[in-house]
């Protein structure tokens, strides 16, 4: 076992399809030990919290154990639809089993010794967080957006204030603000047509979101199409011959049929492509940022981003859409790590050891 030297906090990043947790150290975008916390269908909010207190525990122990018998910080959670007025989810499209429930205080009812030291915050303001204090971004003291792909859509946004010389985040009237998965965009051409879970038509997230992707795919896989998504499925070292290939086909299955040219994995790849473009072409009109970082599972889907930020390029705007900075994210967890600096940003040393690099893509 490793030993921590520095004070640290829990980092928890709830998403759709599970709930990831780490240690982080303070001063650097480190993570020490983590676990992961499975979704369940038709889970009641109770359940969740024993198997998500189960897991704070084993971490907690980990810890007193890491740094000769110090106590942890607190604890910071990066969570969808998040109203931070209430303190609690409220009216989310993809975790509906957690609405109205009152997460925070049910954890310190358990863990007393971190009263209003459990801070919770919308899970892609804290991926922004994460890329403003760690990421290490050139030209991010000017303002930069994040989108984060996962289960939905989400994102973060920072403003830079030329009266303060300082980044705002946008949180809104009712902590509420910067839904931007739920902004319309046009619908991507030869796309299937899908209704967004919060029952708008043509919401970014209907189309660029691991959950539509895989709908896309879903319906490719099939004897008539022929589609080598199909094979990548089958190729899988986890692949479950008892189970329907299209209930285990993942975003990476898409993306590795589409690098070795299936005319219909590349068809769902331009559609998520053209979907992220019209989002960044909404959020850059309204924000002007200069930096658009994507965060989350698909982010790493380069071919992609990078065929996104040639269609937002070609897009016309008042606000110059041309020569805009699209970039996929550096940091492997950077949701855990927005989450634990909502503890770690009372210390001013928080992402003292970030460097700035040039763009990897």
């Amino acid at each position: 076992m490793q030993k921590i030297e520095v004070g640290a906090a829990i980092g928890i990043d709830i998403g759709a399809i599970g709930t990831k947790l780490a240690i982080v150290s303070r001063g650097s975008c480190r993570l020490f030990d983590s676990t992961y916390v499975p979704k369940i269908e038709n889970e009641i909010p109770e359940h969740y919290i024993g198997r998500l207190v189960s897991a704070i525990k084993m971490l907690k122990s980990y810890y007193k154990i890491a740094s000769d018998d110090k106590e942890l910080l607190g604890v910071g959670l990066g969570i969808p639809s998040w109203n931070g007025e209430k303190k609690m989810v409220a009216n989310s499209p993809n975790m509906e089993f957690l609405n109205d429930f009152p997460l925070v205080e049910a954890l310190e009812e358990v863990f007393p010794q971190w009263e209003e030291k459990i801070v919770a915050d919308n899970d892609a303001n804290v991926a922004g967080d994460a890329e403003v204090m760690f990421g290490g971004w050139e030209g991010s003291e000017r303002g930069i957006n994040v989108f984060t792909l996962g289960g939905g859509v989400g994102f973060g946004g920072y403003l830079y204030d030329p009266t303060s010389d300082k980044l705002i985040k946008v949180t809104g009237a009712h902590y509420r603000g910067g839904e931007g998965g739920h902004i319309p965009i046009p619908h991507p051409p030869g796309a299937p047509k899908r209704k967004c879970n919060c029952g708008y038509d043509d919401c970014l997230e209907a189309y660029a979101s691991a959950t539509a992707v895989m709908n896309f795919a879903q319906m490719a896989i099939t004897p008539q199409t022929g589609s080598l998504i199909d094979v990548m499925v089958a190729q899988d070292p986890v692949y479950d011959r008892s189970k329907r290939r299209g209930d285990q086909v993942t975003p990476l299955h898409i993306e590795k049929a589409a690098k070795i040219g299936d005319n219909r994995a590349l068809e769902i790849q331009g559609w998520l492509a053209f979907a992220l473009a019209h989002g960044m072409r909404a959020m850059n009109q309204i924000f002007d940022p200069g930096l658009f970082i994507i965060c989350g599972g698909m982010s790493r889907w380069t071919a992609a981003i990078r065929q996104a930020r040639t269609i937002l390029h070609s897009l016309p705007g008042v606000v110059p859409n041309k020569g805009v900075r699209v970039c996929s994210s550096r940091l492997k967890n950077a949701g855990i790590l927005g989450a634990a600096a909502l503890v770690l940003s009372e210390n001013d040393n928080v992402g003292d050891e970030h460097q700035i690099g040039k763009d990897p893509i």
